[in-house]
């Protein structure tokens, strides 16, 4: 089956100021990307390493300087695929004299979702949301997280089977950001396709099949998660009631140890993670988690950006 997304060495320049002359600066240089059905896909990168002019190439606001891009084998901006995305922005503009209920069916109807399906859907999406309660205020006096909500339901009112979403969780709390990710992976267990740019690595790690880095138009690595965590070479315990004598042992194997109120962090490598355990329940201390000590695809992505060179000038 081919892929649902497909980049095929993609360019795009702009033209920026430097002194009293406009010079090209390459925004994406011969991007080449494949997206799977069912799949999320991350794609990382600074500010300015051409992601959402890959998103606005995507969805066709923009024109690509060469190459060629395919959405469900379409080209890129062609209406017929433009009816299975939902698309959501990094910056919301929606009309402030609406409330929640309206806004949703003004997009139903845009996307031609018969007044049957917006009568179950608009309900059970603020529902999953949690906006019943603010269902019908103006969305003008929405904080910049009850916003993304409201944004996110937009995206889904017609069902799409790809996701493109720039920065889903800006401005949500933590209680918001836990959301998204449930509705993410809900998503993809219906076997729905997403696409999401974001700066939040943790969050990206807790929902990606795969990355991609991104930096000055180039993409410099992909990479799947479960791969990365599997590689990881060392855990962090988070203990509770833990002996001063194991505390002390784990120091003396090389193991970093920290506190933090009642509990204690404890990183070392994976080798010693059954003994140490297996000691702290003897001596009547508590296992409360493991996790990898850092966050994986932090470091891919901070290797990937450093061996691509020092930073020049860069665009959206």
């Amino acid at each position: 089956m081919p892929p649902l997304l497909r980049f095929d060495d993609v360019s795009k320049t702009y033209r920026a100021w430097r002194g009293w002359r406009r010079q090209p600066v390459p925004a994406l240089d011969r991007l080449s990307l494949e997206v799977e059905r069912g799949e999320i896909f991350g794609f990382l990168g600074p500010n300015g390493a051409g992601k959402t002019t890959a998103l606005h190439l995507l969805m066709g606001f923009i024109f690509a300087d060469g190459g060629r891009g395919y959405a469900f084998d379409l080209p890129f901006g062609d209406s017929r695929a433009h009816r299975h995305i939902g698309f959501l922005p990094e910056n919301l503009a929606f009309y402030r004299h609406l409330t929640p209920v309206r806004l949703l069916r003004f997009f139903g109807r845009l996307n031609d979702v018969s007044p049957a399906d917006l009568n179950r859907r608009v309900p059970d999406l603020l529902d999953r949301l949690k906006l019943t309660e603010a269902a019908h205020r103006r969305i003008g006096g929405f904080s910049r997280g009850m916003l993304q909500r409201v944004g996110l339901a937009q995206v889904l009112i017609h069902d799409p089977d790809l996701l493109v979403l720039d920065e889903p969780t800006s401005g949500l709390d933590p209680l918001g950001r836990r959301l998204v990710r449930q509705l993410l992976l809900e998503l993809k267990e219906r076997g729905k396709t997403v696409f999401l740019s974001s700066h939040l690595l943790s969050e990206i790690e807790l929902v990606c099949d795969r990355v991609g880095v991104m930096d000055r138009g180039r993409l410099l690595r992909t990479g799947s998660v479960s791969a990365l965590l599997e590689g990881s070479t060392r855990v962090e315990l988070t203990v509770r009631g833990a002996a001063p004598a194991w505390l002390e042992r784990m120091r003396g194997q090389g193991a970093e140890v920290s506190a933090r109120a009642h509990l204690h962090q404890v990183v070392l490598d994976r080798p010693q993670l059954r003994p140490a355990v297996e000691q702290l329940w003897l001596e009547g201390g508590e296992l409360l988690s493991v996790i990898p000590a850092r966050s994986t695809v932090e470091d891919f992505f901070i290797e990937a950006v450093a061996e691509a060179g020092p930073p020049g000038e860069k665009v959206q």
